[in-house]
């Protein structure tokens, strides 16, 4: 009989959900039971939405609201508000029939009134295996995605606030620090973490996975010419589903455009993401902003026509968006922040905020006249690595074990 998955990520967009999609496609390809349910998100048949229906899509969009609007009995700070979640609000996950049939229950990312904490007991409480692909530090934070300063802003945490996360560390520890839930860290930075935080979880790294054969380089005939590039531009690429996100920190992204410009010119530029206001890149460098790109074939012809990737995050767990470039054979750079050290090597990273140093580094490269091997030797590697069809062969021994 066929191992019976269902998988739960509250988004339909998003690093976690294409984690938890590819998985849980790739874990149907090599003969599993597997199911995608998302809280709300648009119809499709690639996944099953928990909100199917208008007073469902209201009641979740209720549960969201409340517990923002019960983070402000212990601060009013806006910046703060949706950098933690103390896991008030949730569905009764456990009476959807694909819950009910499942063998194991792997959790991804489940905040924004998915699963509350109590919700999350019941689920301990109801004997299937469960698994937990942590995307952030928030199963062991005491209700905080990230706690690195830098993320957090320069704003000060109050007491009240501080007591709040206490005793939501309190109810993490009571229940899955007892360890009847396996957790999976994409990274060992996340993983070393995870542990310092909560020591008695169990936590195995295996990194997240793509699909190489969709993600390679596949160069469309004209696509430079018809987005207003030439042949000889170097086009950089940064993407972000929130453009407006501070911790994408796109600023730092158009000091390094400016400075490239300015030193070498011909510099182009393709922005992927939700649209945000006006950039001041230099007036000389050839802009296009995609939008939102869903069609893994368009985000693959982005790639594909570039020069170099590049993310400025003041944090990041396990960014997909660099597993995608390197295996489209796109060098990625970034800052030496949570597990993108793991990911890119030291000749393409620069300490957090040290975007002189970034750009530098990617001029550098610009210049070099073997740039086709390095990109070579990249994509030979995260191929390797970041293949889904051995990803998934480990996550499925993991549901197995004890």
């Amino acid at each position: 009989m066929s191992l019976k998955v269902v998988h739960l990520n509250a988004s339909s967009s998003g690093g976690a959900f294409q984690v938890a999609q590819r998985l849980h496609l790739e874990m149907r390809n090599q003969g599993l039971d597997s199911h995608h349910i998302v809280l709300s998100g648009p119809p499709s048949a690639a996944y099953t939405i928990w909100a199917d229906t208008l007073l469902k899509r209201m009641y979740v969009f209720f549960l969201h609201v409340l517990e923002k609007l019960d983070f402000l009995r212990f601060d009013r700070n806006k910046i703060l508000r949706f950098k933690f979640s103390h896991g008030l609000t949730g569905v009764n996950i456990l009476k959807h029939p694909l819950v009910k049939d499942a063998d194991v229950i792997h959790l991804h990312w489940i905040n924004k009134g998915y699963i509350s904490i109590t919700g999350i007991k019941k689920i301990v409480k109801s004997s299937k295996k469960i698994v937990w692909t942590s995307h952030d530090l928030w199963p062991y934070s005491g209700g905080w995605y990230h706690l690195e300063s830098e993320y957090l802003g320069n704003t000060s945490v109050g007491n009240r606030l501080v007591k709040l996360s206490n005793k939501v560390k309190i109810q993490q520890e009571s229940i899955w620090g007892s360890g009847q839930i396996q957790f999976i860290a994409p990274s060992t930075w996340l993983a070393n973490r995870a542990k310092s935080l909560m020591p008695d979880v169990k936590v195995k790294v295996i990194p997240n996975g793509l699909d190489i054969h969709k993600f390679r380089p596949d160069i469309k005939p004209n696509l430079r010419e018809k987005l207003g590039f030439s042949e000889d531009t170097f086009i950089l690429v940064f993407s972000a589903s929130n453009l407006k996100d501070s911790n994408k920190n796109i600023a730092d992204f158009v000091k390094i455009v400016n400075f490239l410009a300015k030193k070498d010119g011909d510099i182009g530029v393709i922005i992927i993401g939700s649209r945000t206001a006006e950039l001041d890149i230099d007036k000389e460098v050839i802009t296009y902003f995609t939008g939102y790109v869903e069609e893994v074939d368009e985000l693959v012809s982005y790639y594909a026509i570039s020069n170099a990737y590049v993310t400025t995050s003041l944090m990041e767990t396990f960014p997909t968006t660099i597993m995608e470039s390197l295996t489209c054979k796109l060098p990625a750079y970034g800052y030496k922040v949570g597990g993108v050290p793991e990911m890119i090597g030291e000749d393409y990273l620069a300490e957090r905020g040290d975007w002189e140093s970034l750009a530098s580094k990617i001029l550098h490269f610009k210049h070099l006249s073997k740039t086709v091997n390095i990109r070579e030797a990249l994509l030979k590697k995260a191929r390797e690595k970041y293949d889904i069809q051995s990803i998934a062969m480990h996550v499925i021994e993991l549901y197995s074990e004890d």
